[in-house]
């Protein structure tokens, strides 16, 4: 199954999810939602069509992992990378060539005095070795020719989430593993437990796993969040942390900078600061390392990077190096005026390449992905060239292979999918049976996925579908308000900015201290005004009757059957519990 069949098939069991969920019994409305929710391009769709961007390998260095050992990287570590296994996700091989924004960041950190680096690259560019490799060659190095292992923290690096914590648990023991427990890191975040067993400890020599450890013998890589740093340096019982390192930081590093914005930045730039006196360092003795998502180029871009990384470490820009990750653009192949004979489907993936490559609308695609992303519909022209659909073609671009001058593969296209969910606030309905965009088998007007006051296609009166949660019998509902009929407004939209504008404009605003309280009473007080309406789908013989009549811009409620308008069963059923079909994670509401 490729990944636009699993698109579909998450279309499709999403939208069955949230029908069962609603307990409709009309199946005519089911049917009309099952349509509304699955449809390909249309505004109800739950998955709206993907967007593709490019996934080029980023530009390797020209030198392997064993040539640069004893330069940047200490051999020993070279050596226990390449030594684990042959399928072991974190396995660095000798002949491996590294990324060449790795290595120079790997460069500028081993210089004798301390440098500080900010590391901007795409998502898969192998920022984290960008710092742990040289953490991990600084430690292997003061444990050369010794059998002790390091007391006390010299590396604290922090992450924003403690799912990013967790996630680097199993490379960092992959790579401290083979170094016998003289290199240990702790996960510091609030799921570490007081005290584990000696037995359990021993289990893990390279990883603290428990508090009472970690303040007995604190290891040389920390890996925190904000809030646990601050609660060490506020703390009395983590002191022990801190006195056993002492002097000793040398490395801190901030996972996703960009993330680091207005006040946020401001606290992390005071924060290290007491953070470099309670560890007795100065900031000139550290190398601060950021890492984070691409943020633009261009040498206006590095001059504010640079400055960001001073100011939040304390240091001078002359001691920070931005460095960037590239991408490669694969080589094209001879233009040819016409597709090749051969079906996109039966190719192999060396004439995908000649052939896909050498076409002027296909590579210009590929050169749109390579800079950045493209809609699903902008391959749907040269897709019906080739006699395939456009995910046929996207697909054959992203198996075309072949080797370069280095035997080395070339991918023409490497393709990553994103695809965007939307929740569903509700369903509406226009009133009006003769509506031109009905379903066959509904008793009412055309569905529409948003909140309307009028239906687009009739100009009738659009009311919300709402259920009984106990028999999933549907029902339109609305308030009628100075002769208007309108669907009830769940959630009235307020000025979150009207306390800014009033105190610029100098206008006094009086504010209760309650603002929740004071919306609800408003709400409730407008509700009081409108009378609640209920129109049945299947109603009764004893149905009271309600009219509609239509002018010339709009629809009235009337006391008696029009000439030229609506007679609708209305059914009062104030104490009926019902469901407003929403996201299935939306709770009931009852009415």
């Amino acid at each position: 199954m490729n990944p636009f069949q699993t698109l579909d098939e998450i279309r499709g069991r999403v939208a069955e999810a949230i029908i069962a969920q609603s307990g409709l019994s009309h199946e005519g409305l089911r049917r009309s939602l099952r349509e509304l929710f699955t449809a390909k391009g249309s505004a109800g769709v739950l998955l709206q069509e993907p967007i593709l961007e490019g996934a080029h390998p980023f530009i390797s260095a020209g030198q392997t992992m064993a040539e640069l050992a004893g330069t940047v990287l200490h051999p020993t570590l070279i050596e226990a990378l390449d030594a684990l296994p042959r399928n072991h996700d974190y396995r660095f091989p000798k002949s491996r060539k590294p990324y060449r924004h790795q290595v120079e960041a790997w460069s500028r950190l081993a210089e004798p005095t301390p440098q500080s680096v900010l590391v901007t690259s795409g998502t898969g560019s192998g920022k984290t070795e960008c710092f742990l490799l040289p953490i991990l060659s600084s430690l292997v190095e003061q444990t050369a020719g010794s059998g002790e292992r390091l007391e006390g923290v010299q590396a604290i690096m922090l992450y924003p989430l403690n799912a990013l914590i967790e996630s680097q648990r199993e490379r960092l023991s992959a790579w401290t593993q083979p170094l016998n427990g003289k290199i240990r890191f702790c996960l510091y975040n609030g799921a570490l437990p007081p005290s584990e067993r000696e037995s359990t400890r021993r289990q893990t020599p390279e990883q603290i796993i428990d508090r009472e450890q970690l303040r007995a013998s604190p290891p040389p890589i920390l890996v925190t969040n904000v809030t646990m740093l601050e609660y060490m340096l506020a703390r009395t019982e983590d002191q022990p942390i801190i006195e056993a390192s002492k002097g000793k930081v040398r490395w801190i590093v901030l996972d996703e900078a960009h993330s680091l914005v207005g006040a946020a930045a401001a606290e992390i730039a005071l924060l290290l600061r007491r953070v470099l006196l309670a560890f007795d360092v100065r900031p000139d003795q550290v190398r601060f390392i950021a890492t984070s998502a691409t943020m633009g180029s261009g040498d206006r871009v590095k001059e504010q990077l640079r400055s960001f990384l001073a100011d939040v470490g304390g240091i001078s820009e002359d001691r920070v190096h931005v460095i960037e990750g590239h991408r490669q653009l694969p080589s094209r192949p001879v233009p040819k005026a016409l597709p090749g004979s051969t079906p996109p489907a039966q190719a192999s993936p060396g004439e995908l390449y000649e052939m896909l490559g050498s076409d002027d609308e296909v590579w210009a695609l590929v050169q749109r992905l390579f800079k950045g992303s493209a809609p699903l519909t902008a391959f749907d022209a040269p897709a019906r060239r080739y006699g395939v659909s456009a995910p046929e073609l996207v697909m054959s671009l992203s198996k075309a292979a072949r080797k370069d001058d280095q035997d080395e593969e070339q991918r023409l296209a490497p393709i990553r999918l994103h695809a965007f969910a939307r929740a569903v606030p509700g369903v509406w309905s226009c009133v009006n049976p003769n509506c031109s965009k009905r379903p066959s088998d509904w008793p009412f007007g055309s569905i529409l996925p948003e909140r309307a006051e009028q239906c687009v296609a009739c100009g009738a009166p659009v009311l919300e579908i709402v259920s009984c949660v106990e028999c999933g019998e549907a029902y339109l509902e609305g308030q009628e308000k100075a002769g208007r009929l309108a669907a009830p407004l769940r959630n009235p939209p307020k000025d979150e900015f009207v306390f800014d504008r009033a105190r610029e404009e100098g206008i006094p605003v009086e504010d209760d201290g309650d603002e929740t309280d004071s919306d609800t009473t408003e709400v409730e007080h407008a509700s009081s005004l409108a009378l609640k309406r209920l129109f049945a789908v299947n109603p009764t013989s004893s149905a009271r009757r309600f009219w509609l009549a239509r002018e010339e811009r709009e629809w009235r409620v009337v006391d008696a059957p029009p000439g030229d308008g609506l007679t609708e069963p209305r059914r009062d059923c104030r104490r009926l519990p019902l469901l407003r079909l929403r996201s299935h994670h939306d709770e009931t509401e009852r009415q």
